[in-house]
């Protein structure tokens, strides 16, 4: 917290990117990637209740340094930086701060004085303060946090900031949370509570009669010791509680920020100081109010949220039925949870809820886990779960997925123990696949894919003939889709297979990877079996190599009969050339295409779709020992 307040003025970061003297960080800095960022700092207009507060900017304010809050774009990344502060003709001026090229995002931006102890920032007071947009002080300046800026190389990049007088009674008007990054308001609730005892004697030496004075000041009707936890978006942001003499007799005040550009969703949860059955005196919750971003509870006309526990007091905003410690929490049993675990899919959680003396369930509380085995191994919480649904996301691929309760009943003792399903679903599986989206794939190498490397393939369907497959729009192992009908070039290419067989070939012109012994005859009666069919090895499951009449139903229906027309097709297909059957040389790429089916026409040859400038047609004597492209395709669900 900050030590003592300063009014201020406001001072802004008119934020411009002007790229000064060319300067070229020397190599003997150790940082010759690193280039320079200076601020100039220029005060803002005056709040109308602070015009009487001296002027922050001038060299009397004694400024030590900067503290700024960048994150780099690129990497979403946060860092906090400071420079030192110099004055010249009394105004202040940055030493450099060095930063990588790139995009930036100047999120806070605080000029600070180190009371001349620069080794200990406690007692360190703000001075100015750039002012984030839509704040309160968002009209005494012209330009506004979150800022962006461009780190140019070979540059100085200089930055004019303008800054308002710091003042900590008003820290809201600046638009940040004490350098949290986000533009908040601090708001406010008050709690005051009663609580009714039917046995003095059991609260005699208790917390109640240390706070209250001893235990002649014990009554059946006792302010209550109670604390509230405040919960932004399921995340505590702070205990609060009045167990002291000073503090049980006023109204407990809660204070939490609610950031304006972000919907916030807010709990308070109420636990008293009572007697459980084992009569130990222990915090137990009992109610919990919600509200949204700048909803308030409800307090009457006093603007106290007053509750009583148990039925001694009329004319509170919330009577809580209280029977004691004779009362049982509920408890909740055969927990678990139903539903297809694929990603985009809904599990449900289930439970029977029991209450031994008859309370009726409220609003219990629900919770998911998201674990890396199951057993249950680096199992978390998932955060903003709190339904009794949860629908499958991308971050629990793989992963598996359990549903937990807190049963809450409508009297007596609220809440019960945590209660998990004994049993995990999963592993969770991939939402299926989708025809036209992109198909990206990680080929590693091996005995199907030659190279290591990360391929997008392209997607379509409703190709005449066979409309209802999906099919990739680039060869099995292209980098890049072709480019022209006669591209040439290894990337667009891809790979090579010889007739049922797994292992795939690539070829850059020069060399064939793997360069092992070429089979120069292969003689078998089989069509292409499906284990060895490298799209689905390499794809995934359903993927497949073509039929010889599905590409008969292509070139009939798609009225496709030369390369010119099949690559003008959506599924532009190109003259990706060949290895020759006797040593597995390169041949023809760029001249004509030549694409297997799954269909042996013979003991040593194939059928294959053949393409050149002049023809296109299904050909029955390729050599299964010659290595053609592939095509994959796919049934749609």
């Amino acid at each position: 917290m900050i030590s003592r307040v300063f009014r201020t003025y406001i001072l802004t970061i008119l934020f411009l990117t002007g790229m000064l003297a060319c300067n070229k960080l020397s190599e003997s800095d150790g940082n010759a990637a690193f280039y320079e960022v200076n601020f100039n700092l220029v005060a803002g207009g005056s709040p109308s209740e602070l015009k009487d507060a001296p002027e922050c900017m001038n060299e009397g304010a004694a400024a030590s340094y900067i503290e700024v809050t960048l994150e780099k774009k690129a990497e979403a990344t946060i860092s906090k930086l400071e420079a030192y502060v110099f004055y010249l003709d009394g105004k202040p001026y940055t030493n450099s701060i060095k930063l990588l090229p790139g995009e930036y995002i100047i999120h806070d931006f605080i000029l600070k004085n180190d009371q001349q102890t620069p080794n200990d920032k406690t007692d360190d007071i703000i001075i100015a303060a750039a002012v984030h947009q839509g704040a309160p002080y968002a009209s005494l300046v012209s330009s506004w946090l979150n800022q962006e800026f461009t780190v140019s190389p070979f540059k100085k990049n200089v930055m004019e900031m303008e800054l308002v007088c710091y003042d900590e009674a008003h820290f809201e008007n600046f638009g940040f949370e004490y350098f949290v990054i986000s533009q908040t308001v601090v708001r406010e609730e008050h709690f005051f509570g009663d609580i009714c005892i039917s046995n003095l004697a059991s609260y005699y030496n208790s917390p109640y009669s240390a706070v209250l004075g001893g235990n002649q000041n014990l009554l059946l009707d006792l302010p209550a010791i109670f604390q509230i936890e405040v919960f932004r978006n399921d995340s505590s942001m702070g205990i609060y509680n009045n167990n002291s003499s000073s503090a049980i007799s006023l109204p407990l005040t809660v204070r939490y920020s609610d950031r304006l550009n972000k919907r916030d969703s807010f709990e308070f949860r109420l636990s008293v100081m009572v007697l459980n059955n084992n009569n130990v005196f222990e915090y137990q919750w009992f109610y919990t109010w919600s509200i949204l971003d700048s909803q308030s509870l409800f307090s009457g006309t006093d603007g106290v949220v007053d509750f009583v526990l148990g039925n001694c007091t009329t004319g509170a905003d919330l009577v809580i039925p209280f029977n004691g410690p004779e009362n049982h929490p509920p408890v909740a049993s055969a927990v678990g949870q139903t539903g297809v675990t694929r990603v985009g899919q809904i599990l449900t959680g289930n439970y029977n809820f029991f209450d031994q003396d008859g309370d009726t369930e409220a609003s219990s509380i629900y919770k998911w886990y998201r674990s890396d085995d199951v057993n249950g191994a680096g199992g978390i919480q998932i955060a903003g779960a709190t339904g009794i649904t949860y629908t499958l996301q991308e971050a629990d691929l793989t992963k598996y997925i359990r549903f937990a309760v807190i049963p809450v009943s409508a009297g007596g003792i609220l809440q019960g123990a945590e209660v998990a399903a004994t049993m995990f679903s999963g592993p969770v599986e991939p939402a299926p696949f989708v025809c036209g989206n992109v198909l990206t794939v990680e080929h590693v190498a091996g005995n199907v894919a030659p190279i290591t490397k990360t391929v997008s393939y392209g997607t379509t369907s409703g190709i005449p003939g066979e409309p209802s497959k999906c099919w990739i729009t680039r060869n099995l192992g292209a980098s890049q889709q072709a480019g022209s009908k006669n591209d040439a070039t290894e990337a667009s290419a891809g790979w090579y297979w010889q007739f049922n067989r797994k292992q795939g070939f690539r070829h850059d012109g020069t060399s064939r990877l793997p360069n092992t012994n070429w089979s120069n005859n292969i003689s078998e009666s089989s069509d292409w079996q499906p284990g060895n069919d490298p799209c689905s090895l390499l794809l995934g499951s359903g993927w497949r190599i073509p039929t010889k009449t599905e590409w008969m139903n292509v070139k009939i229906n798609g009225s496709w009969n030369n390369l010119y027309s099949i690559y003008n097709s959506p599924l532009k297909m190109h003259a990706a050339g060949s290895l020759k059957n006797w040593g597995g040389f390169l041949s023809n790429r760029g001249t004509d295409g030549n694409y297997w089916s799954n269909s042996q026409a013979y003991t040593e040859s194939g059928k294959f779709l053949f393409i050149n400038s002049g023809s296109l047609y299904i050909n029955e004597y390729g050599s299964k020992a010659s290595g053609f492209s592939l095509r994959c395709i796919l049934n749609n669900p």
